[in-house]
Parts: C-alpha cells; sequence; structure tokens
C-alpha cells in the first residue's frame, strides 16, 4: 500500500475520491448529490451549464432504480444514456469514463515500437514508424 500511496493520492479530497462518489454500481438507494456532479465538472474545467447539469441529475435520480447495477460501471452510464437524454451529464461521463485506468495500452504500444524500430531497423524515420503503428492489428 505503501508503494501505492506514493504515486496516488487517497486522500477525500482527490479526485479519485470524487469519481467514486459518482459510481452507480452496487447501491441500492440512491446517495449521490448535485454538488457531486458540479464539483467534478469545475475540478476538470469541463464547461457545462450548471441549469442543465441540475435537470439532468434529477433524470438521474429518476432513473435509478430502473437500471440494473450488476455491471460493470461504464454499462450502467450506457444503459441510463440510451434511456434518458442528459446532453450535460453526457459531456462530464463521457470524459471521465475516457480516462485510462491503467497503462497497460500504452505499454502494447511501447512493445510494438520496440518490435518495428529494432536494432535491424534502426535508420527508420519517427514518421515511418507512426505510420507502421497505425496501420498494425
Amino acid at each position: 500500500m505503501a508503494y501505492l500511496e506514493k504515486g496516488y493520492d487517497f486522500s477525500e479530497e482527490s479526485l479519485y475520491a470524487a469519481f467514486s462518489k459518482i459510481s452507480l454500481g452496487k447501491k441500492e438507494e440512491f446517495t449521490l448529490t448535485f454538488s457531486h456532479f458540479s464539483e467534478l465538472a469545475s475540478r476538470l474545467q469541463i464547461d457545462v451549464d450548471s441549469d442543465e447539469l441540475y435537470r439532468d441529475f434529477c433524470c438521474l435520480r429518476l432513473a435509478f432504480d430502473g437500471l440494473n447495477k450488476n455491471q460493470p460501471e461504464g454499462d450502467i452510464w450506457a444503459q441510463f444514456f440510451k434511456k434518458v437524454r442528459a446532453p450535460a451529464l453526457l459531456t462530464l461521463m463521457s470524459f471521465i469514463l475516457s480516462l485510462p485506468v491503467s497503462n497497460a495500452f500504452i505499454e502494447r504500444v511501447f512493445s510494438h515500437v520496440a518490435h518495428l524500430w529494432s536494432k535491424e531497423r534502426n535508420r527508420m524515420e519517427p514518421d515511418l514508424v507512426k505510420a507502421e503503428i497505425q496501420v498494425r492489428p
């Protein structure tokens, strides 16, 4: 745990704590507040209309009981957005759910680059490596 605490802030004021507050999964009752969403929007500097965000929050509160919460977090939100048109909340959640939760994708890219740009192929220009990575399955 000490290793993780060096790289991540687990305090109640951290961004990670704010993300966990808006989780929908495994909750039997609606415990979210509008301030959770408005605080995240301001901390992430996402420009959303507060009135529209509040309307979307009210729609979430009404639709909460009808959501299947025994699935991954992103799927729960997708289920909500299929049922309800909530553009401000969609903007906020699209940004949050697009954040990578690990660096596995980046590690895979570095592995592909190392395979392409080997000792035998050391004169390749970066543009050629980029082009090969883009067309590689």
